[in-house]
Parts: structure tokens; sequence; C-alpha cells
């Protein structure tokens, strides 16, 4: 099961009853960043997130234990240093993979993920990315799926 939503990440992370975040973004993360550095909904249970500039090993999609309870996932949103944003769709699937993964191992049953830009950057290429997110979360069915950001990408192409 999937379902897209528009609205702010964090707010739905700390009132619904999701056990995994999955955010894409990397160092410049803008809006991302803020919310982190002074909203703080998300605090490791050993060490800290380090912001607002997050090294890269803690963007390199293995999942790090809150302690309010849940699983952060942080997945770098370029192809390699120095790439322009955006991944293609083979390194999204190897991002996404051990996600659900994990949610299995651990009976994980919900999953909000903030999804990430193709390396295209038109409206085509954004409509074909949500629809390919959306086929990789069906795949996982014992999974509930939020796809969640501040456009209306995920409603758009809801399937």
């Amino acid at each position: 099961m999937v379902e897209g939503r528009q609205g702010d990440i964090f707010g739905a992370w700390r009132t619904g009853s999701y056990d995994v975040i999955v955010l894409f973004g990397h160092k410049g993360l803008s809006f991302l960043s803020s919310a982190l550095e002074f909203d703080r909904p998300l605090q490791p249970k050993t060490g800290s997130l380090h912001l607002p500039s997050l090294p890269g090993d803690q963007f390199d999609g293995r999942p790090i234990s809150l302690k309010g309870g849940g699983t952060f996932f942080g997945c770098a949103d370029f192809e390699q240093p120095g790439a322009p944003d955006g991944l293609s769709d083979e390194k999204l699937g190897s991002y996404l993979r051990p996600v659900y993964e994990y949610c299995r191992e651990h009976n994980l049953k919900r999953v909000i993920c903030n999804g990430v830009q193709p390396l295209e950057t038109d409206e085509v290429a954004w409509d074909r990315r949500a629809s390919l997110l959306y086929e990789i979360a069906n795949k996982n069915d014992k999974v509930f799926t939020t796809f969640m950001n501040m456009t209306v990408i995920f409603i758009r192409n809801q399937p």
C-alpha cells in the first residue's frame, strides 16, 4: 500500500505512527537542514546528526536508530560528490531496497519518505520518478509507504 501527500514530512513523522523515515538530502539541505537544526524531530540514540552540514557517512543509506523510537535512513540526493542533484533510477533502487529489507527483518510496517529528483529536471521526468517510487513501494506490499514533500508531485501521480 502506498499514498502520496503534500506537506511537512517532519510534522507527519511526529504525529504519525511511522516506523521508518527515509530522507534524501545532502550537505546543502536548505529547508530540511533548518528543520533538523531547530525543530529536532530526529534524535539518534547515540551521537548527533551534526547539523547544519551532515557528513556524507550519515547519508549513506544505513539505518540510524532514534531516541524516540523509529529508524532514520539518510540517503544522498546526488550520484557522486560534485555531481548535480538527482539520482538515476538504479541508484534510487540501491537506496530503497535496503529500507524494505530492513522493514521485513524487523517487522516494521510504516515508512515515510520525501523522495528525490531524477537526473533530468523537467516535469515529465518528475512524473516518471514519482511513478517509479510508487512502483517500488507497491512491490513491498507488507509495508505501507507514504511519499511526502512540499510540492504536488506525489498527489498528481498517485496510483
